[in-house]
């Protein structure tokens, strides 16, 4: 017994232990591991060459110039993490990336907006969540629980609801 008690101090006090070697995450400072594993929808930016992936909780772009896939979080200025659906519209070459609770958020120019007029909207009782999107000329239709309404994806509002 006391054999083995020396063999393990010498081979703690001798050995370079490290927790979490290579993570060079500062002090007061965040990261998020959000789940990618199951990408529930796809979107492709044929003027950047990215595709993105939603998952429920996770969405991931691949850059197909520089070969490398990232992360998108609410860190990165995303309004929430509970997916629902995204869409890629190419006259005006915006991400538009739904939420369960009724957030929408456009990607354009490397640029976020939000437009949360369904989620906070008083009127709208109930599930907020949207399921699909289809783009036309400029034009989000969004289908929702509620019913389906468009987004101008130039003014960035809903201009319809029914």
């Amino acid at each position: 017994m006391r054999k083995f008690l020396l063999i393990l101090l010498s081979v703690c006090f001798f050995s370079d232990l490290k927790a979490q070697e290579g993570d060079n995450i500062p002090v007061g400072t965040w990261r998020i591991h959000a789940p990618y594993l199951y990408s529930l929808h796809l979107a492709i930016d044929p003027y950047s060459n990215k595709v993105y992936a939603c998952s429920t909780e996770g969405l991931l772009y691949a850059d197909t110039n520089e070969g490398g896939v990232y992360g998108l979080t609410v860190l990165d200025g995303l309004s929430s993490m509970e997916f629902s659906t995204l869409a890629y519209d190419v006259t005006t070459k915006s991400l538009i990336i739904a939420y369960r609770d009724g957030n929408i958020d456009i990607l354009r120019n490397n640029e976020l907006t939000n437009v949360n007029d369904i989620f906070r909207s008083t009127t709208l009782v109930g599930s907020k969540a949207i399921n699909h999107i289809m783009v036309n000329n400029g034009t989000a239709y969004l289908s929702a629980d509620f019913g389906v309404s468009l987004l101008n994806l130039n003014t960035l509002e809903i201009i319809e609801t029914w």
